[in-house]
């Protein structure tokens, strides 16, 4: 007879999943730059992502790099889009990983990022991100 394991974690699928983000994401209507070193080619690809959302520890975009779990990208995330960036640099950079990947259509993917410590522990970076979620509610009417 085999036995259960009754300390095994189980997720009841009829039980609400508990939120298990760090910070709060929001909606945001900008593009940031991927790079991606390409193994085939022995050099690095640069393409643009639009994200969907975002959130101080990761961001979640649509792109057209073949990319896969795991894999070690690079970021650039202008700061234009804030109404007060003069204390601000224009561009953040920093590594990301990849968490998950969806396609969408035969060469688009929807892909999540998170953030390495260049980003996610930047102070700088935060006050970002929260300008711009307060700057997009405010406009929202939220």
């Amino acid at each position: 007879m085999a036995r259960y394991e009754t300390n095994a974690r189980w997720d009841d699928p009829f039980e609400p999943r508990q939120e298990r983000r760090v910070a709060r994401r929001f909606a945001v209507p900008m593009k940031i730059k991927i790079a991606v070193h390409d193994p085939k080619q022995k050099c690095r690809l640069v393409c643009r992502g639009n994200v969907l959302n975002m959130c101080r520890g990761g961001v979640l975009v649509r792109t057209k790099h073949e990319v896969t779990s795991g894999m070690r990208v690079s970021v650039a995330i202008s700061t234009k889009l804030c109404d007060d960036n003069a204390h601000l640099p224009r561009t953040f950079v920093g590594s990301a990983e990849v968490m998950r990947v969806a396609h969408e259509y035969e060469d688009i993917s929807v892909v999540a990022l998170r953030f390495g410590t260049e980003l996610s522990q930047n102070m700088e970076f935060a006050v970002f991100t929260d300008t711009l979620r307060n700057q997009l509610s405010t406009a929202a009417g939220v």
